[in-house]
């Protein structure tokens, strides 16, 4: 979803500002200034809409970094700034005609000029370096990094199966993405340079697949554990690997890709480490792919550039080339660091950055948007006892999406009756047409209920005036079956102030009774 609004935010930015700062009218090699909201529009629109994608993909970069406990309007204004402001800006550099990197400096009579095609430094680099200060400020996500000695603690995604799809869009992406870094395509030798670049990019992605793949077996293998062939990263060492060769996409033989690629590969991984070391938690390695892979390809771009790199002889032409590319890096990395640094520092104080903690752990999907990112799955809806026990008014409902490993990821939504006692609630609006399953609490000390599919609303029993509502809630099922409803709870404290639920759910899918599971709250 997250992607999807980045689409929308950035083709409003980069239209209104984002453009005109790239490719407007130059002011001393730094910043465009004309051609605000496309007015006095340029002669090749197809030339807005290519950058525009590039925009799009260096403020998307970021949020893999700060996945799983970003707030959502820091995204929605993040997105747009990065888009808006900081890309455009950083990329005149480079993309502009005019701009100090693009338009290099003289040597021996020949000018000098910043070589990177299609941005691993101006797209990658910058959307890596941007990642990375966000992750740091906003901090890892809650249980990533053990509490007595920092060891990093696994968090799984959800579907590797899907995580593989979006692989191989990117890598079809990335043909389309090198390819169109000629711009032209009726001129004599157009062609063979666009196929150049494609090919580049299948070696060099494919390269750095099989030797993430590969390292990550050696890698797993060691300390006597049994070695491990990884998907995940293989998936990441090729999007590392098409990054890289960005830069050098269509001046580089394909010999040289496939080298470029699989150090990009031991890059990333080497990058990877090096976070987890210091704990700062990347959750999709956005910034070892895209900063190690983009910096590396800005500095092998020089070093392979066919026919006069450093690899065919080592002149000082090419020693400068690789120097003024060099300072491009430093200059996008202090750049985008420190643009990074105010937008999520500013972000940060507002207290806007972060998602409080109890939506952390219950993922956003209910709470913020009130649409379930996985409707047909198993849902449970729990009002939380704790609150009724302590004569709260509106007590908050429990959503746990039960995996099958047992797990209930609580997501918390309050509501209020008037016409129930003070520490009763209803269930929201938004799960009041669910079906209903039947659920049984027991307690040494709490209040007991006990409610079915079809019983009145007067079937209602209710210990010291206290009525606990307890549902379980589960969407498109026929017939709702019921396995093991017994729910134990115990009490932490002597006044029975304090519950710890150890709770018994049947999990329920479309296929019907798979598995009971328990779970703590």
């Amino acid at each position: 979803m997250i992607n999807i609004h980045f689409v929308f935010i950035a083709g409003v930015a980069y239209w209104i500002f984002g453009y005109a700062l790239a490719f407007g009218d130059d002011v001393g090699g730094f910043v465009g200034s004309t051609y605000w909201a496309l007015g006095n529009k340029p002669k090749k629109l197809a030339h807005w809409f290519y950058h525009y994608v590039f925009a799009a993909t260096a403020a998307t970069i970021v949020s893999g970094a700060l996945a799983e406990r970003c707030n959502f309007i820091a995204y929605l204004v993040y997105s747009f700034i990065i888009s808006g402001f900081i890309y455009p800006i950083g990329s005149h550099w480079s993309k502009s005609a005019a701009g100090w990197l693009a338009k290099g400096i003289q040597f021996d009579g020949d000018k000098i000029k910043y070589l990177d095609s299609a941005g691993s430094g101006a797209v990658h680099g910058m959307g890596g370096i941007l990642a990375l200060t966000g992750a740091i400020i906003m901090g890892p996500r809650i249980g990533r990094f053990d509490d007595v000695d920092g060891k990093p603690k696994p968090i799984r995604g959800h579907s590797v199966p899907l995580a593989a799809l979006g692989g191989f869009i990117l890598y079809f992406g990335f043909l389309a993405y090198n390819g169109g870094a000629k711009g032209t395509l009726s001129n004599e030798g157009d062609g063979n340079e666009i196929a150049l670049s494609i090919v580049n990019t299948i070696v060099s992605g494919s390269g750095a697949a099989m030797m993430a793949l590969l390292l990550q077996r050696y890698l797993s293998g060691r300390n006597g554990q049994i070695p491990k062939w990884s998907l995940l990263t293989t998936i990441n060492g090729g999007l590392a690997g098409m990054v890289s060769i960005c830069a050098g996409c269509k001046s580089v033989e394909p010999w040289a890709s496939f080298i470029t690629g699989c150090i990009a590969a031991i890059a990333y991984m080497l990058w990877s480490k090096l976070l987890l070391k210091m704990q700062i938690d990347d959750p999709i390695d956005a910034f070892a792919v895209h900063a190690g892979g983009g910096i590396w390809g800005v500095l092998a771009a020089p070093i392979f550039k066919s026919g006069d790199g450093i690899v065919y002889g080592g002149s000082r032409a090419s020693f400068v080339l690789f120097g003024w590319n060099l300072v491009g890096v430093i200059v996008y990395i202090a750049w985008s660091g420190f643009s990074g640094f105010v937008l999520f520092f500013t972000l940060h104080k507002l207290d806007l950055l972060r998602v409080p903690t109890r939506l952390e752990h219950s993922g956003l999907d209910i709470p913020k948007h009130d649409e379930p990112a996985y409707p047909g799955d198993k849902l449970t809806y729990i009002e939380d006892l704790r609150a009724a026990t302590r004569g709260r008014r509106g007590t908050m409902f429990h959503l746990g999406m039960l995996s099958r490993m047992g797990k209930l990821n609580k997501s918390f939504e309050t509501d209020e009756d008037e016409k129930n006692s003070q520490t009763s609630a209803p269930c929201s609006p938004n799960v009041k047409s669910r079906r209903v399953s039947r659920v049984k609490f027991g307690s040494v000390e709490s209040p007991i209920r006990r409610k079915e599919q079809d019983d009145s609303d007067d079937d209602k029993e209710a210990v010291n005036g206290n009525i606990i509502h307890e549902e379980v809630r589960i969407d498109s099922l026929d017939e709702v079956k019921e396995e093991n409803d017994e729910f134990d709870e115990m009490t932490d404290e002597p006044n029975g102030n304090e519950l710890n639920h150890n709770i018994k759910v049947v999990t329920i899918s479309e296929t019907g009774m798979k598995d009971t599971n328990s779970s703590e709250l």
